[in-house]
Parts: C-alpha cells; structure tokens; sequence
C-alpha cells in the first residue's frame, strides 16, 4: 500500500484515473545542475509531460533535441520510479521554457504550480492528447 506525502494539489491524476505524486521524479530532473525547475503535469491527459526550465533555455530546434538527449537519462531514472506506464514520459512530451516566458514563482522563488501549468498549457496540449493503442 502506498501513502501519498504531499499536498493533494500537488496529486496528477491522469484521464484514466491513475494518480502520480510528482515530487519524487521532479528531485530526480532537479538534481542535474542545468535544470533550474521541472514540473510533471498531465492532469486530466491520456500522458504525463515535463515542463522544463533551463540554466541557458535552446534557441532552436537543434539545440532542444540536444538537450532532450543530454537529460534522457535522467528523465528514464524518474520514469523509473513510476510503475504505470502512462505516467512515464516520452521524448516527444519534454517541453522548455523559453528566457522571455520563464516559470512563474512566489517570494522566495517558489515555483507555483496551478498559475505556471495554466499559462504553458497551450504548449503541450497536442503531444499529450494522443491516445496510444497497445495490442
């Protein structure tokens, strides 16, 4: 039996009810020393997806598939940590901020999470609507 220890705001619950405690995987992304702040979302979706916040943000498209290839490690040692497959990430569900649009934070840099997954919506809706059909 499992015994979630956060706060139930912080709980993703997928579209087809599985629930993720975030935190655990989040430390794991947070521990390279690129990474200024990643969070797990998917509430609501058919996948989970990381919303990223890098020391020096990729300028193009180039730049963000190295960056995807440089973390995969770690993003597979969080996807570890998680039993259901719909809650490990893929490749395609990595998403990072940009310098002119970094995460929102409260006083003393706390990241908040609900104001900072509504204001990135928009950029990672197409990737994680995809229903995927295993035979």
């Amino acid at each position: 039996m499992w015994k979630y220890r956060s706060r139930t705001y912080d709980i993703i619950v997928l579209l087809n009810g599985v629930n993720i405690n975030p935190l655990f995987m989040e430390r794991i992304l947070m521990s390279r020393s690129r990474i200024f702040a990643a969070l797990l979302t998917g509430t609501a979706k058919v996948k989970a997806a990381w919303l990223t916040e890098i020391v020096h943000p990729p300028q193009n498209e180039e730049e963000t598939t190295s960056l995807i290839e440089e973390f995969w490690p770690t993003v597979e040692k969080a996807n570890d940590t998680s039993y259901r497959a719909e809650s490990k990430v893929s490749k395609d569900n990595i998403i990072f901020t940009s310098k002119d649009k970094p995460m929102l934070r409260a006083e003393k840099e706390f990241i908040q999470r609900e104001s900072t997954l509504t204001e990135f919506g928009w950029s990672w809706t197409p990737c994680m609507n995809e229903v995927i059909i295993v035979w």
